[in-house]
């Protein structure tokens, strides 16, 4: 990264660069900013002091197909997690800019980055699903190196920020192809009651952000059941829903590359990637992928297609103070999201 940045300096002011991540163009990428920082009294909750952990999900029901020659030589974390899911966790974790600016923004979140722990091998866990050697591009590879792929197509990954504002706060990041569902989520899951608590032991609250598909936030709340004979402790978990098609009427949300386009001919850099973030984010990830494919020569864990992915994943997750919740049976609802 340093040496083609360095190559393009030759040629291009930094000003005049325009990396393109386009996770930063999504509709709902775009609203974490104002999710957090127009709504004083909510931003307030981004914090250790009422988060138990935050999860950064992606997952794709597809495999590699078509791409197979090109991901074998990558894998899941530099192709999803390194950018677009680092990116997501800049905005969620950093604290607010002097201004809406591009260089005030991209200013805070460098300063996540460079808070960030390198990233302990043991709270990483790498997979690969089943079928995956069995692409007839990955059977040319395969012959080539004499041995078979250890690529991986899945990974979980925990990462702690040193900072006043995060200390002790896991963050989650997960990523899979062959996966379930296709989707992109951030929930931040709250703390849990005491024990002794009003209302006894009640799931944990959450904000979750759908950035796809159909983009929503909606925070999942406790809510007094209606009814003649319900009591003062008859609680359910609901959800506040904020569906923005449906709010703001939206026939389409432009497409994350046609917004990035558009900021480039305005000549607006505040959703492209600057140099010290691409470097920094290379800084977390760099040592957790030398020791994957070098030191250890770690074999990824083996999962069906279409599942959640392996089953150490979910151990180091819950490890973590993740707790999952069944949905309340609404139909349609957006708790019927799992990631």
């Amino acid at each position: 990264a340093k040496e083609l940045s360095e190559s393009l300096t030759k040629h291009l002011s930094e000003s005049e660069t325009f990396r393109i991540d386009h996770y930063l163009a999504k509709t709902l990428v775009l609203n974490l900013l104002t999710l957090r920082f127009a709504n004083r009294e909510l931003g307030h909750l981004f914090h250790g002091h009422h988060i138990a952990n935050v999860r950064i999900t992606f997952k794709e029901a597809i495999g590699v197909q078509g791409r197979a020659g090109y991901f074998d030589g990558y894998g899941i974390i530099r192709d999803i997690m390194q950018n677009h899911l680092m990116q997501v966790l800049t905005l969620v974790a950093m604290e607010a800019p002097a201004s809406l600016g591009a260089e005030d923004v991209r200013d805070e979140k460098v300063k996540v980055l460079k808070q960030i722990r390198p990233i302990d091998p043991k709270e990483c866990v790498i997979g690969q699903y089943d079928g995956y050697q069995d692409d007839p591009d990955i059977k040319k590879l395969n012959a080539q190196k004499g041995y078979a792929s250890r690529c991986p197509t899945f990974a979980v990954a925990v990462m702690y920020l040193d900072n006043e504002r995060w200390s002790g706060v896991p963050f989650i990041m997960k990523a899979g192809k062959a996966m379930e569902v296709q989707q992109t989520i951030v929930r931040l899951q709250f703390k849990k009651a005491p024990s002794g608590s009003l209302f006894g032991d009640q799931p944990q609250n959450e904000l979750v952000i759908r950035i796809q598909p159909n983009e929503a936030i909606y925070y999942k709340i406790l809510a007094k059941l209606p009814g003649l004979t319900q009591r003062a402790k008859d609680v359910q978990q609901t959800v506040l829903d904020l569906d923005l098609k449906k709010r703001f009427e939206l026939r389409r949300t432009p497409e994350a590359y046609e917004k990035l386009i558009h900021d480039v001919i305005q000549g607006e850099s505040h959703n492209f990637v600057r140099r010290d973030e691409l470097e920094e984010a290379w800084r977390i990830f760099d040592p957790l992928l030398e020791s994957l494919e070098v030191k250890e020569a770690r074999t990824p864990e083996r999962y069906a297609f279409g599942s959640r992915g392996p089953l150490k994943a979910d151990a180091l997750i819950d490890s973590m103070g993740f707790r999952r919740y069944t949905v309340t049976g609404v139909p349609g609802f957006a708790e019927d999201d799992f990631d």
